[in-house]
């Protein structure tokens, strides 16, 4: 007979009984608490197809320390099932009132002369801190670790469990760059972790490492440009690895962290990678996933792919980013990146994936506090509104405040400018209000946004922090897909055929004037700053591929769409959203979600650029265009009603902000207006200030601006 036994509330015993088992067995089982039999009455409540639900209430809450078990006695047999686990208890508001930790001391504590470990683990019964050797000295191979180290070093250490369930240790010596795990014990199931707030580790997260923060590289360098609102930041996302992997980028540390600062890289007298990032203007660059996860091993970067959205660590960066992974360039590569980006004035934002891990029953914090980090339904089955298999439990007590704590080490360490978060409507409103709170007393203008779609997950509905409730999260922003599939088009490849307004679709002008206005002006969006005006990005087809699918256009007609496009997104209040390449017309072959597809598909090649040029040039005066004119960044809702007018002529929009008149024409057709008195051309395929009065000819496909 096999039986699991889990306590699930502080009076909730249940057990499951597996098949094939006679019911009647139940009259034989008694219950113990430690080593006393206590009253117990049993009753199935759930039945499957290989076992039986059992449950049972417990005469009073029960004790951290107390061991349950059933045991089964007959006048023939009788023997002991195993201890019964702690689960669904941790889940409860009870446990997070009784042991939540508030400090700010968890992980290492390092001093030349000693080193202080914290580890919060209340539901172990006995936590050892174990001293593998120093990092240099070890080695992975096969997933195992190696030591080759001659000092001496393997040593364990009892940790002294304290107040809320903290086990700490302190062990003297100088203890820079020893690797280190804990071993936990829970009622005689023996597991190793790796510690959640440790700075770095070693390859494939083996195992943690204890660094001096002193040796930490010096955040020199401030942005000169002022970013006085979300509005004023144009960001342009890209992946590492794909920015600088093809060997037309002529980056030495081709798709890695070091990689993405070299200089003077070009080809045909054109820039590429970091010199081309510099020369488009753009105020934000949004790293995709940086932070250590769980696609593949370290050492494999250049035979497997993938985006990183499967997270591992959230405390350390991905190590096959770096061209040479040591403990200390887990921290000084990216410091390294955002000191060198500051310093040509640009501004740095991490894509961040908190609503789910990669692999579920090898994250640390799981392995620490097991069933404390994940949402169930229906007890025994992970919820997964990620479709990625799990999703973290944002709402706890503990994991809100490590999300919190990560996002405050990412400003205080890496001195960056700004989180973009997947999947953000997994993450419940508080934890995004509190990291708001936390990282702008730091930094006023950092930027917060996310994906803020509505989830298909067990946390209930008033508590996510999806799009519709952007008015209970005044400092976040959002992807706005209505500005996406309206301008493009819908992106499901079951839609795909589908054309938006900047494709030429004019019968959908009415929802193109509320996008223009930032989506504040229909109580969709509290505020301008909330509304991320986007039509790619790293999901789905490109906005060539989408356009080369569902429209039969030649060369010409694909450049003036996507510019028109661009300038669409560019004069739009809000915040303007760029993947990288969609301003050179990047196509990844039609492919739909390219996560794991490979470098083929990937990688940036830059003879694109090149070949595309006359786009990316427009595209770098429509940021200057931005830029210099303040009536594209209006800083409030209040503004936008008093500044902006629209009047329709024939199929062409007007639209006025203030002295300002923007002609967008979606047709292909090309459109003639009398002008009232003298106009200045600002604007057509580049800045300028050409006089210009009587009949004004707007040509198919585009926007032009006019100052009076």
């Amino acid at each position: 007979m096999r039986i699991e036994a889990y306590i699930d509330d502080y009076t909730l015993l249940q057990f499951k009984i597996f098949k094939p088992v006679d019911v009647g067995c139940l009259s034989y089982l008694h219950l113990y608490r430690d080593n006393s039999e206590i009253a117990a009455t049993f009753q199935i409540v759930k039945e499957s197809s290989d076992a039986y639900m059992v449950k049972t209430t417990l005469p009073r809450p029960c004790k951290y320390g107390e061991v349950y078990r059933l045991m089964y006695k007959s006048q023939s047999e009788q023997h002991y099932f195993p201890a019964a686990k702690w689960r669904h208890i941790v889940a409860t508001e009870q446990f997070d009132r009784m042991f939540a930790y508030q400090g700010d001391d968890l992980g290492p504590q390092y001093t030349k002369t000693s080193t202080t470990f914290k580890v919060w683990a209340p539901t172990a019964n006995q936590v050892s801190l174990h001293i593998l050797g120093r990092a240099e000295q070890l080695q992975l191979k096969s997933g195992k670790l190696l030591s080759k180290n001659t000092d001496g070093h393997d040593d364990f250490y009892i940790m002294e469990r304290g107040n809320k369930g903290v086990y700490t240790v302190t062990v003297q010596g100088d203890l820079d760059l020893m690797a280190y795990v804990y071993e936990l014990n829970f009622n005689g199931e023996h597991t190793t972790a790796i510690d959640p707030y440790s700075y770095s580790c070693l390859a494939d997260a083996s195992a943690s490492v204890v660094l001096n923060p002193a040796k930490f590289l010096h955040n020199i360098y401030r942005p000169q440009s002022k970013i006085a609102n979300y509005q004023d930041a144009v960001i342009y996302e890209l992946s590492v690895r794909d920015f600088t992997m093809d060997p037309t980028s002529q980056v030495h540390d081709r798709g890695k962290l070091s990689g993405m600062i070299e200089s003077n890289t070009g080809i045909y007298g054109r820039e590429t990678a970091f010199a081309y990032l510099c020369s488009l203007g753009v105020t934000h660059v949004q790293l995709m996933p940086v932070l250590d996860f769980d696609s593949y091993k370290e050492a494999d970067y250049y035979t497997s792919y993938n985006w990183g959205y499967d997270p591992k660590q959230y405390n350390v960066v991905e190590g096959s980013y770096l061209a040479k992974d040591t403990p200390y360039a887990r921290v000084n590569d990216l410091r390294r990146l955002v000191n060198v980006y500051h310093q040509h004035d640009l501004r740095v934002n991490l894509d961040v994936v908190f609503n789910h891990v990669g692999h579920a029953d090898d994250y640390a914090w799981e392995k620490l506090v097991p069933y404390y980090n994940y949402r169930y339904f229906d007890e025994e089955y992970l919820s997964n509104g990620s479709f990625c298999g799990n999703e973290l439990r944002s709402e706890a007590k503990m994991l809100r405040k490590y999300i919190v704590d990560m996002c405050v080490r990412y400003v205080k360490i890496f001195d960056i400018d700004g989180l973009r978060f997947d999947l953000m409507g997994l993450l419940d409103i508080t934890t995004m209000n509190e990291i708001a709170f936390m990282v702008k007393k730091i930094k006023p203008d950092f930027m917060l946004y996310g994906e803020g779609w509505n989830m298909p997950t067990v946390l209930p509905d008033d508590k996510k922090a999806m799009m519709y409730h952007n008015y209970k999260m005044p400092e976040i922003g959002f992807f706005n897909d209505c500005y996406r599939d309206t301008i493009k088009g819908k992106t499901s490849l079951d839609q795909i055929m589908d054309i938006g307004y900047g494709l030429g679709d004019v019968s959908k002008v009415q929802l193109a004037k509320d996008l223009l206005l930032g989506s504040c002006m229909n109580g969709k969006l509290r505020s301008l700053s909330q509304s991320v005006n986007y039509i790619e990005c790293h999901d789905n087809m490109t906005f060539y591929d989408k356009m080369v699918r569902c429209e039969n256009l030649d060369t010409f007609w694909r450049k003036q769409r996507t510019k028109f496009c661009l300038a669409l997104i560019m004069i739009s209040q809000g915040v303007p959203f760029i993947h990288c390449g969609q301003e050179f017309m990047r196509s990844k072959g039609g492919a739909d979600n390219t996560y794991n597809a490979g470098d083929k598909v990937n990688a940036i090649n830059w003879y694109d650029a090149i070949k595309n040029y006359d786009v990316v040039n427009y595209f770098k005066e429509l940021v200057k265009l931005r830029r210099r004119y303040k009536e594209f960044r209006l800083p409030s809702n209040t503004a936008v009603a008093r500044s902006c007018h629209f009047t329709e002529y024939y199929d062409i929009l007007l639209y006025q902000i203030n002295d300002l008149l923007i002609f967008i024409n979606p047709t292909c057709y090309e459109y003639k207006y009398q002008l009232p008195g003298e106009r200045h051309l600002i604007f057509a395929d580049k800045l300028q200030d050409v006089p210009v009065k009587g009949e004004l000819k707007i040509p198919p496909a585009t926007v032009l601006v006019l100052q009076e």
